[in-house]
């Protein structure tokens, strides 16, 4: 019986001990968030205007100075509010479910970034990547938390990745069929804070062509954007090739340089949409050419600029 009786009394022991350990940690946490000596209350919206979003979900990344890693808060597409240790903090804002894509973060403000991934079918190609799609971002480089707690800071989200639209046409029979290409001299990765693309890397992707009527084809492509020059200030060349097949299964691969046509896109201010009429006709000497006909705007959305404006009110 003295047994048993110490066991019963080593469990009870036990069930206090994990409870007022359970109550501290309640009430340190509680204590934590509410010490406006050292946190403050953060209240961010996103100003989306008209236009559609595609996302239920953002991530919102808050820098101390100083500091290459962010604080880390969930929010959604409207906005976050909530409490964080008082300071300055470099804010970025983006969507955690892009496709092809991974986020680097933990660079600092200024290196918080996006990067394409590679491309599965490139076979271990050098500098092939995925089609990035569905990223949204903003930034702010100062954001003043104290304890008052009615301050606002809007932010206004840009569509991060950019689409070219290529309508294909062949001249001179039907004998052929347009069966895929490759864009290369891209950038694999953008800046969310800015919106501008990184300058280290170059890039291709492969896209595939879908028939659109007799002797047409198209194919659309999702990128973070189309470099026009280096920070040098030296043009960055942009190479399409098109394969093309003929009726009795022999491939032509064609190449053609858009560099001209994406720069005055670019400089024209297209930011969301860039079209691109190509005519496929065939050579004396045997393959193929491609000639650029046309480029204009497409009709896809704007996705914004990336930027803020502030509201800040004290009762």
């Amino acid at each position: 019986m003295k047994i048993k009786m110490e066991k019963g009394d080593k469990i009870w022991d036990y069930m206090g001990g994990l409870l007022i350990g359970l109550l501290f940690t309640a009430c340190t946490s509680l204590t934590t968030d509410k010490d406006w000596a050292k946190n403050g209350k953060v209240r961010l919206v996103l100003d989306w205007g008209s236009r559609a979003v595609h996302t239920s979900v953002f991530d919102y990344y808050f820098y101390a100075e100083g500091n290459p890693v962010p604080l880390v808060r969930r929010g959604d597409v409207s906005g976050y509010e909530g409490t964080i240790p008082q300071g300055c903090y470099g804010v970025v804002a983006c969507n955690p479910d892009g496709i092809n894509l991974d986020l680097s973060m933990n660079e600092g403000y200024s290196r918080a970034r996006a990067i394409a991934r590679s491309s599965v079918s490139s076979k271990g190609t050098v500098g092939m990547i995925s089609q990035p799609g569905n990223l949204y971002g903003a930034g702010e480089e100062e954001v003043i938390v104290t304890t008052v707690v009615d301050e606002a800071v809007v932010l206004t989200p840009a569509c991060l990745v950019k689409d070219v639209i290529l309508n294909i046409r062949i001249e001179g029979g039907s004998d052929v069929s347009v069966v895929s290409g490759e864009l290369a001299g891209i950038p694999p990765e953008v800046c969310i804070p800015t919106g501008k693309l990184c300058e280290e890397n170059y890039a291709s992707v492969c896209f595939p062509a879908e028939a659109d009527g007799i002797n047409r084809y198209t194919a659309s492509l999702s990128l973070f954007g189309l470099r026009t020059e280096n920070e040098a200030g030296i043009k960055v060349p942009a190479s399409l090739s098109l394969t093309v097949e003929q009726k009795d299964g022999q491939l032509f691969v064609s190449h053609t340089d858009v560099t001209d046509q994406v720069n005055e896109a670019v400089h024209s201010g297209l930011t969301a949409r860039i079209e691109l009429d190509l005519m496929v006709h065939p050579l004396e000497t045997g393959g193929y050419a491609i000639d650029i006909t046309d480029w204009r705007e497409g009709t896809a959305e704007v996705g914004g600029t990336v930027g803020t404006d502030k509201d800040q009110t004290e009762k």
